[in-house]
Order: structure tokens, then sequence, then C-alpha cells
């Protein structure tokens, strides 16, 4: 039973180390997209990154509450 408890451990901490790895991605990416949008504008922000007009948007929005709060999610 032993060796089944550290597997499922090792499972989990995997899990929780790619999903730390992709929220980081994310979130620079995200970053990047709102900084593109000073120099390409909302529209060229959105067909650079494949994104929607509206999820630049969202993301433009959440970029101010990083502002405000100081802190990314």
């Amino acid at each position: 039973m032993t060796g089944i408890g550290r597997a499922i451990t090792g499972t989990a901490e995997y899990v929780y180390e790619v999903t730390t790895a992709y929220k980081k991605a994310r979130r620079e990416r995200d970053e990047a997209i709102v900084a593109s949008v000073d120099v390409l504008g909302q529209k060229g922000a959105a067909l650079a990154s494949g994104l929607s007009r509206r999820r630049v948007r969202q993301l433009l929005d959440e970029a101010k509450t990083w502002d405000r709060e100081g802190d990314l999610q």
C-alpha cells in the first residue's frame, strides 16, 4: 500500500506543477497581449493573438484590476 500512496502523491505533485506552469504561461501571455494594445490597438492585438476583441477587452479590464490590487491572478 505504501507504493500506491507514493504513486498518488507523485501524481498529485506532477499535476500541481503542470497547473502552476500553465497558469504562469497564460499570465505571461495575457500580459504581453495587454502590452501590445498600446502599439497595435485592440483590433490589432486581437488579430495578432488569435483572440476575439471581446476577450482582449476583458484582459484590459482585468489588467486594470491587477494595477489597482497590485496582484496578478
